[in-house]
């Protein structure tokens, strides 16, 4: 799906009118800008990681001048652009800069601001709710499981028609050296896994929580020396207090011993 496409299905979602439809005032000029944006984004051609960079510097600029802007990529350790050769350095200011463009020549306006870095990424601007015709069959690419994905944001899938609708990036783990990774092979202090993937209540806004790690390197898979350049890793959580907002917010995973606690509540009642 294209991004004006998808954008235009998202506005449509909020209750906004089709531009054409719309009066001249703000829901008509937001739209405008947005749609003006994407399509410059869209012909930048980013790919992989460069539209993460691209859509960070554009919501952190975003009522900057350019020459405040420029000035603030040299903060971030950026040659000036003018002394920059044809490489992706240059080429991530430039792209920032004429998306700036458009927006300060548009309407400057939060929400344009935070509905283009969503839509940008390709994530909703409006509530998941899983409704039927939001699934995709990516079966083909799952060995054989029954798999679906969500058409508004690809990091939710669910096993098989009636599955429980999962997003893939509900904890990203930090290490204390400063790394982030997801996946399901960090434990608690019992020893169980916590997953990066967390089951989701509906209606659904993405949202990503970061939990501290303490990474260690062993010598060998056995655990018994810890040596650096050993090649074997092991992540535990440093707080596990982090976790109430995730519960809060997600299905609370059913880890063993919170089954055990289920259970026994269950019986005291």
């Amino acid at each position: 799906m294209s991004y004006i496409k998808n954008a235009k299905q998202e506005f449509l979602n909020l209750g906004y009118k089709p531009i054409k439809k719309c009066e001249d005032g703000p829901d008509k000029w937001i739209q405008e800008t947005v749609f003006n944006l994407l399509k410059e984004l869209s012909e930048q051609g980013h790919s992989g990681g460069s539209i993460g960079y691209a859509m960070f510097y554009f919501k952190k600029m975003a009522n900057m001048s350019e020459d405040e802007a420029k000035k603030e990529f040299i903060k971030d350790g950026y040659k000036p652009i003018e002394e920059c050769e044809d490489d992706p350095d240059k080429w991530i200011q430039e792209g920032t800069l004429k998306l700036l463009k458009i927006y300060l020549n548009g309407y400057q306006d939060q929400k344009v601001i935070d509905y283009f870095y969503k839509l940008g990424k390709q994530e909703p601007i409006s509530p998941i709710m899983c409704t039927d015709n939001e699934w995709s069959d990516v079966s083909d690419m799952s060995d054989g499981r029954v798999t679906f994905q969500n058409k508004r944001c690809g990091a939710i899938f669910k096993e098989g028609i009636n599955g429980k609708p999962y997003y893939l990036d509900a904890i990203i783990f930090t290490g204390q050296n400063g790394s982030s990774f997801t996946g399901n092979s960090v434990k608690n202090y019992r020893n169980e896994s916590i997953r990066s993937s967390q089951n989701i209540k509906l209606p659904f806004e993405p949202k990503s929580f970061y939990i501290d790690v303490i990474e260690t390197e062993w010598a060998d898979k056995d655990e018994t020396v810890e040596q650096e350049g050993g090649g074997w890793w092991t992540s535990v959580i440093a707080d596990e207090s982090q976790l109430k907002e995730v519960w809060k917010y997600y299905e609370r995973q059913e880890t063993p011993s919170y089954l055990r606690y289920k259970k026994l509540k269950q019986l005291s009642q």
